[in-house]
């Protein structure tokens, strides 16, 4: 009896392909603005709180996409579907980044100051990655709102009976 991967099926496929996205965004979002504290480290010069709120930020993000990944490939879609709200909280986190840099960079002009342009970038990922969790708390908030529950009630999928739910328990009290 070997471990075997359950079979993955489209949500599943879409929700791996989305959260790869995810990881790379907050890879890119820590590298660039990691960039930015390390200077100031070696400097050795107080780091901005802004900073380390995106780094930070970003190492949430990336921990939680990777987790989202193994869990999805080991777990049903609908398993983590009901982690939408964790989602809805990251969606927050990255609306503040977003604020706080896209205020910052994104009005800026970048007249050759690599500096800017690159702070631009980042600020530009820091909204891409908050559309990616956008997209995906929504995705499975409906999931979990509505489509489970419109299929339930068309009857293409039922739900188990209760002496399977129970574990078989009338079968053990014969």
């Amino acid at each position: 009896m070997g471990f075997e991967f359950p079979e993955l099926h489209k949500r599943t496929w879409a929700n791996l392909i989305g959260r790869l996205c995810q990881l790379v965004g907050a890879i890119v979002v820590c590298a660039y603005y990691g960039r930015i504290l390390n200077r100031a480290m070696k400097e050795d010069v107080y780091s901005d709180s802004k900073w380390v709120y995106a780094v930070t930020v970003g190492a949430i993000s990336g921990l939680t996409a990777f987790a989202y990944i193994v869990w999805g490939l080991l777990l049903e879609f609908r398993a983590i579907a009901l982690l939408f709200a964790w989602d809805a909280v990251i969606v927050i986190l990255w609306l503040v980044c977003s604020g706080i840099f896209g205020k910052m960079y994104l009005g800026e002009n970048a007249e050759m100051d690599q500096g800017i342009q690159d702070m631009k970038i980042a600020a530009g990922f820091d909204l891409a990655n908050m559309l990616l969790w956008i997209i995906s708390a929504s995705y499975c908030g409906w999931i979990i709102f509505v489509a489970d529950r419109k299929l339930l009630s068309e009857g293409r999928a039922k739900p188990r009976p209760k002496e399977e739910r129970a574990g078989g328990l009338e079968e053990q009290q014969l």
